[in-house]
Formats: C-alpha cells, sequence, structure tokens
C-alpha cells in the first residue's frame, strides 16, 4: 500500500540529511515527498553538524563530508579544474611557492634590504608580512620567498655581521643565519611585556649596542571613557566615533638596551649623542657629530601605526621630532593639502576608504566571514568579514558593490547576529555591537578588555537559553622551540637545537567557558555547558542543545583547527580535530586515523536540505 503523501511528508521531516536523500532514492513517490518538504523547507530543523574536508589518497584527491550521526564519510572525486578551485585561497606564502613576481598582490608590513644592491654582489630581502606580520625573505635572484616558522607579530628587523636579527610586539628578539639550509630562530631575548599597544623598534647603535625602542600613541578620542582603567567600557548609546577628526599622536618614546649575553633588556634615559629616526622603513639610530644639522637625543619619526596610517589617510599625519630630554614634541613640516600629498596617499590597503569592489574580495586576505541569516530563505542578508591587516571589521550588504569598513578597532576574533545587532569578540576578550542599519555605525563597547595576551583563539555564541557566552581555546607551544624555564624568562636556546616543522603538532589542551552579562559588561567563567554542546572552529560557532542533537554528547566541545599560522602554515602535518569532554577534560579522535589532510582546512556545516539537490542513481 502506497502512503499519502502527508504521511510521508511527516515522516521525512523527523529524519537527518542522509536518511532523507536515501529515503528519496526509494521510489517515484518518496522521491515526490522528498522534493516537496525540501522546497518547503519543512525538514527537520535541527540537523547535527557535519564536517566538510578534503584528502588525497594514493594520488586521488577527494572532498569529504563526515557525519557525525552516522560515524560515516561520504567522498567525492576532485579533478583538477574543481581542486584549483576548492584551493583558491590567498595564504600562498606559507608553502614557501609565491613567486616574487606575485609579492605586490601580499599585503606587507615592511620590507628590509641586507646590503646596497646597487653595490654589487648578493643581498636578502626580508618582508614582514600578512597574516599576523610573520617572516619571509628572498635572495636575489630567488623566485619565491622562503617562511620562516612559527612565530608571528614581528615589528622591525636589521641585519648584522651577516645575521638577521627581528623583534616581536611582545619585546623578543629573535635571530636567523639565512645562510644556514635549515634555518631555525634563535631566542636572544624573551617576552618582556604583555600587551601590544606600542610600535616596537630594533637598531643598532653608533657604538655597537643593540637598542630597543617602544613607541605608543594616544587612544581614539572620545571611544573609551573615563574609568576605563577600572575596566567600566559602558557606553553613551547617542555617541559616536568621528572618524575625520580622529588625530592619532606620539606621546611616549622609551629607549632600551639589549644584553646579548644575557638576554635581557634596560631601559635608559638618554641618547647621549645618537638620534633615532623611526618610522614605516628602516630603522636608524645615527651619531649627532657625523651629522650637525640634526640634534642628538632626539627622535625623528614617521606614522607607523597602521591601522591610522592606512585606515585614516586624509587625517592629520603622526609626524615629528620628540626631545628625549623633556619630550617636547615639534612639527617638523606644516601638512600639505595637494594633489601630489593625494597622490602620496595611493597606498594598497584600500578596504579601509570603502572602495574595495566586492568582485575584488578574492585578492583579500580574510580570516572569518559570517551571514546575517540564510540567503536562501530570501529577504536581505549582510555578510561580514574578519579581515587583514590586523583581523579588523568589514561588512556588505546583499547587492553592495563595495565593503564598508568598521573603525577604529582590531584583532576580531569571531562573530554572530542577534535581535538583528552584530556582535564581535576581540582577541583581549571586549564584545563590541554594532546596528549596521545605522549610516554612521559605529561600536558600542559591551565589555572591555579582560585578558592581557593574545595566545587564545576567542569564541562568541548565544547559548540554547539565551545567555551569550565567550569561550577561549588555547593550545600547546611548538615543542622544543621554547625550552624549559620559559616562565622565567630565560630564552636561551642551544644554538644546535633545530624546529622539525614536519613533526611539530598543535594540540588543543585548554577551553574555558565565560558567561556574559550585557548589562553589568563583564564575564564570569562557568564549570559546565549543562545540557549544551560547542561547535569551534575557522567557521561560524555553534552553541546547541544536547535534547534536540540525540547523537551528540552534552557539555562537551567538538572542535576543528582555528590556529591559523598552524592552519595555513602546516598544511601537511596532523590536524587538530577533536571533541573534549569539559567534564573531565579528556581529549578524543572523531574518527582515528585522521581521513582529512592538508587543504582546505576542515570545517564545520549544517546541511541544508533546500539547498540539496538530489543525487542520481
Amino acid at each position: 500500500m502506497e502512503l499519502p503523501q502527508d504521511v510521508l511528508m511527516s515522516i521525512f521531516a523527523t529524519l537527518e540529511v542522509p536518511d532523507l536523500v536515501r529515503a528519496g532514492s526509494v521510489c517515484s513517490s518518496w522521491r515526490s515527498a522528498y522534493t516537496s518538504i525540501c522546497s518547503l523547507g519543512h525538514c527537520k530543523p535541527q540537523q547535527t553538524p557535519c564536517m566538510l574536508y578534503t584528502f588525497d589518497s594514493d594520488g586521488t584527491k577527494a572532498t569529504g563530508l563526515y557525519s557525525l550521526v552516522e560515524k560515516k564519510a561520504y567522498v567525492k572525486p576532485i579533478y583538477d579544474d574543481d581542486a584549483a578551485a576548492a584551493n583558491g585561497y590567498k595564504y600562498l606564502w606559507h608553502t614557501g611557492e609565491v613567486t616574487v613576481s606575485d609579492s605586490s598582490s601580499i599585503l606587507y608590513y615592511k620590507a628590509f634590504v641586507s646590503c646596497d644592491p646597487s653595490m654589487g654582489g648578493g643581498y636578502t630581502v626580508v618582508l614582514i608580512h600578512n597574516p599576523y606580520c610573520q617572516l619571509s625573505f628572498a635572495r636575489a635572484g630567488d623566485d619565491k620567498w622562503t617562511w620562516l616558522p612559527p612565530y608571528s607579530d614581528y615589528e622591525d628587523c636589521f641585519f648584522k655581521d651577516g645575521l638577521l636579527y627581528a623583534a616581536t610586539l611582545l619585546g623578543e628578539i629573535h635571530m636567523f643565519d639565512l645562510t644556514d639550509p635549515k634555518v631555525a630562530p634563535k631566542i636572544v631575548t624573551g617576552k618582556v611585556k604583555d600587551f601590544l599597544y606600542e610600535n616596537i623598534y630594533i637598531v643598532e647603535a653608533s657604538c655597537g649596542n643593540l637598542l630597543q625602542i617602544w613607541r605608543s600613541d594616544d587612544l581614539p578620542k572620545g571611544d573609551v571613557p573615563e574609568g576605563d582603567e577600572d575596566d567600566d567600557h559602558s557606553f553613551d548609546s547617542e555617541s559616536e566615533f568621528d572618524s575625520e577628526s580622529y588625530v592619532c599622536d606620539t606621546n611616549t618614546i622609551k629607549v632600551h638596551k639589549v644584553s646579548l649575553t644575557e638576554g635581557k633588556i634596560v631601559e635608559i634615559s638618554s641618547l647621549d649623542e645618537n638620534l633615532l629616526f623611526l618610522g614605516h622603513g628602516q630603522t636608524l639610530c645615527l651619531h649627532a657629530e657625523e651629522y650637525l644639522q640634526l640634534k642628538a637625543n632626539h627622535v625623528y619619526f614617521t606614522d607607523n601605526n597602521e591601522l591610522y596610517l592606512f585606515g585614516y589617510k586624509n587625517n592629520h599625519r603622526d609626524i615629528g621630532v620628540l626631545d628625549l630630554e623633556n619630550f617636547r614634541r615639534e612639527e617638523i613640516v606644516k601638512p600639505i593639502y595637494d594633489d601630489d600629498a593625494a597622490a602620496a596617499n595611493g597606498y594598497k590597503y584600500l578596504w579601509h576608504t570603502g572602495e574595495v569592489t566586492v568582485s575584488d574580495s578574492s585578492s583579500i586576505l580574510y580570516y572569518k566571514a559570517f551571514v546575517s541569516c540564510d540567503p536562501s530563505m530570501g529577504g536581505g542578508y549582510t555578510v561580514v568579514l574578519i579581515h587583514n591587516p590586523y583581523c579588523q571589521l568589514s561588512f556588505a550588504r546583499a547587492g553592495d558593490d563595495k565593503w564598508t569598513w568598521l573603525p577604529p578597532y582590531s584583532d576580531y576574533e569571531d562573530c554572530f547576529f542577534k535581535d538583528g545587532l552584530l556582535y564581535a569578540a576581540t582577541l583581549l576578550g571586549e564584545i563590541h555591537m554594532f546596528d549596521l542599519t545605522d549610516p554612521k555605525v559605529a561600536p558600542k563597547i559591551v565589555t572591555g578588555k579582560v585578558k592581557d595576551f593574545l595566545y587564545e583563539n576567542i569564541y562568541i555564541v548565544e547559548a540554547s537559553c539565551g545567555n551569550l557566552l565567550q569561550i577561549w581555546r588555547s593550545d600547546d607551544l611548538p615543542k622544543g622551540d621554547v625550552p624549559e624555564g620559559d616562565e622565567d624568562d630565560d630564552h636561551s636556546f642551544d644554538s644546535e637545537s633545530e624546529f622539525d616543522s614536519e613533526s611539530y603538532v598543535c594540540d588543543t589542551n585548554t577551553i574555558k567557558v565565560h558567561k556574559v552579562s550585557l548589562t553589568e559588561g563583564k564575564i564570569v567563567e562557568i564549570s559546565s555547558l549543562d545540557e549544551n554542546l560547542l561547535f569551534l572552529g575557522h567557521g561560524q560557532t555553534l552553541c546547541l542543545h544536547a535534547e534536540e542533537y540525540l547523537q551528540l554528547k552534552a557539555n562537551h566541545v567538538y572542535f576543528t583547527d582555528n590556529n591559523e599560522l598552524y592552519l595555513f602554515g602546516y598544511k601537511n602535518n596532523h590536524r587538530d580535530i577533536g571533541v573534549l569532554d569539559l567534564e573531565n577534560f579528556r581529549r578524543e579522535e572523531i574518527v582515528s586515523p585522521q581521513i582529512w589532510s592538508n587543504w582546505p582546512p576542515p570545517i564545520w556545516l549544517i546541511p541544508n536540505p533546500r539547498r540539496m539537490k538530489l543525487a542520481s542513481h
């Protein structure tokens, strides 16, 4: 007896996608019910997330969909054209295969040359580049860049006695011998601070001493209220950030002497007869007796706050001279407003002006993308990007031909939409709220900074009960790259030790969950998700209720790779994918041995029956 269509559709409405697809393949009557239920959107709303991945086995490239319900993979071969499309990411320098002629499309931060090329002989070019200000180099005649893992957040470099010295935003100094076939970093000094709000420079003084300079500037006027030091980040909802009048001024420059033997830095009060040149190029330390028109114990500086430099190109420039004796600042020359100045501002970071076309977005190194609602449901939707440099926010509505930048903050890590508003979390735990329907959209600070370091991934999601959750996820440091005693800032290295990039494994070891109070602007760590469970990774963060997903485990976290350096820099290594029990912190593999690998990275997705086409059988 043939069941009526309405009965079939009622049954099909309870099925997970794999069972639904199989049911639709039984006969013409069931196929009709399947087609109707998919087109009407009456399928089971709580579809269990699946993992989308790729792999390469015995020369066969394929893409797979792993079902957590069935613990089974569905595989489809990828042919050359498909593979090219699937692999169309822009993080190519991580493989060392980016051609030098393509370097103009890479968003680099600074470039350094080992010696004057006009003098003849060999020379080396070093780039500090996005994402996350890493290092790569190319020798004269090379046709590709060589990446220098595993560190990031580099801020300045210089060459001394044939060796490269590089300083990070946390004050670390690493030394590289670029002539070594297995070049690896040697840690000269370890971390000397816990925050990233200064520019860091490194230079050799005329006497041969190594100097490290810290330069800080004012925060945006009016965007953080008084009382910030007490973590009171509540905002007047009527206040607006005025991007046109915002001025970034250098207010502090501190000079430190570096001891290469002790691996320490000591602040000094004077440059004596030396003077400094700081900016977005090579740092210089000169002796005043050799430059009679310049002033000893002074710092000559140009813009080097990247967000201000490229995001506020038409604003007053941060250029001047600072006297280190009395900290008085003077202008070098009055501002110039003419066609030449406009031409001088022609940088490549075009999205900061809001003039990058959506069709050009493939050339932007984006980190994550979020959609406000399901486009297949009809109606308007908004796409939000977290993008480089410095993980900023931009958005575009359906039909827009350009992205709109959301200044002035950076280091965003995750977003989600709630009641028509965008909530975005930064690496320091801040949560900002945006009303994207407002013509003068500006951030409202929900919670302020809750930590001083950037070593975790941060996620933000709404729980099934309506509470807002903030999740911190941390992983192991590279094995062998920091010796025991790191907690005592002893970063000396055995010069014979080598970083083994092929065997390096990045494993998630800690996940902490916090409840966010929107009224108090605070977060409180909680010990359990109760009946909830989380999906974390490089896509949309999900919080589901276990009663609606009977195949999933309450108080557990399902995770895929999301350490960007590991994700794109060690594509052939073991993937950081598994399930963590928050009660006992035991970790288990989803499937062993891993069937996914390399590129693109595995991500979680929820099957959408409305968008499916029944495969032919």
